[in-house]
């Protein structure tokens, strides 16, 4: 009988959806004095969408592997079983507090951009490897993101990362909308409305779900709630947490209306005590989808088509 039990309960645990929310916070590194960047004006990054993550190919120290391109992760973040050897430092994922190691990354390259002698993170992520379905080298984040404007092209599956300062926007239509964003510590947050409620967004590209603070789920009225059902959330720490996710009639964004989009709740208090600053829930790979983003670090400014 206690087998039986075992069994009925890995199969209905087997039938909830796990989403994967690669998101990392840290201090941003300090690169060594001597350390190099390569300016290019222009490069163009090809991604595929795998475990509901943005994936793109990139190389450390001539060995070129798949990584997830995460705004949601502090910078270079290279997937290592072994932390025993090296320096470590207190971080914290969407699930809390954890250790993460400190490594020197002595050639990166993305593109055409280029980074050496680089201060990286290191951190067991095979669990996001399972997921995507492929080996997984690492997380690319902030530090190597931030002199650029990054426009995601979702329908040609294709990055553009333009140098801050270099025109972009005479090769483009006008955007349909464009609103400032802060910076609180590596991620892009943003004012937006979900159905009634003022909420402050970070922007994350390693998230395969939008996620909202758990207090809002008790706060929305039923009508503004569909589709509610359990979800199992797992953090860049592995660790999984059973949460409610829901379907929310509209999201506004400066007046743009994003309809029925979907919100996994979960309690990110720690976060906020983390970056000391607003942060009500992430915008993940469902708000990129279909559409044409940019992330202009230089300006602070979000623009989509």
């Amino acid at each position: 009988m206690k087998k039986l039990l075992c069994l009925l309960l890995f199969a209905s645990q087997s039938l909830i959806a796990q989403r994967n929310v690669a998101f990392l916070h840290t201090a941003v590194a300090n690169d060594p004095a001597d350390a190099l960047e390569a300016a290019v004006d222009f490069s163009e990054i090809p991604f595929e969408i795998a475990g509901g993550m943005f994936v793109v190919r990139a190389s450390v120290d001539g060995k070129s592997g798949n990584f997830v391109l995460d705004t949601g992760a502090p910078g270079i973040v290279l997937n290592s079983e072994d932390l025993a050897s090296k320096n470590s430092c207190k971080a914290a994922s969407v699930s809390g507090a954890m250790t993460v190691g400190e490594v020197e990354v002595k050639n990166f390259q993305l593109g055409g951009i280029i980074k050496k002698r680089a201060q990286g993170h290191a951190l067991n992520v095979q669990h996001l490897e399972a997921a995507c379905g492929m080996d997984i080298m690492g997380l690319i984040g902030y530090d190597v993101l931030r002199n650029y404007e990054l426009l995601f092209d979702f329908p040609n599956k294709k990055i553009q990362a333009y140098k801050t300062g270099k025109a972009r926007k005479d090769q483009m239509t006008k955007p349909l909308l464009s609103l400032p964003f802060t910076l609180c510590g590596h991620v892009p947050v943003i004012v937006a409305r979900v159905g009634n409620k003022r909420v402050f967004l970070g922007l994350d590209s390693g998230a395969e779900v939008n996620l909202l603070d758990k207090k809002f789920y008790d706060a929305f009225s039923p009508g503004e709630l569909l589709n509610s059902k359990s979800e199992l959330l797992t953090g860049i720490d592995n660790a999984t947490q059973e949460v409610m996710a829901a379907d929310v009639p509209d999201t506004k964004i400066k007046g743009a209306v994003l309809p029925n989009m979907r919100y996994v709740f979960t309690d990110l208090s720690r976060l906020r005590q983390d970056f000391d600053a607003p942060l009500d829930g992430l915008l993940g790979v469902p708000f990129f989808r279909d559409k044409v983003i940019s992330i202009d670090y230089g300006r602070k400014r979000i623009y989509l088509w």
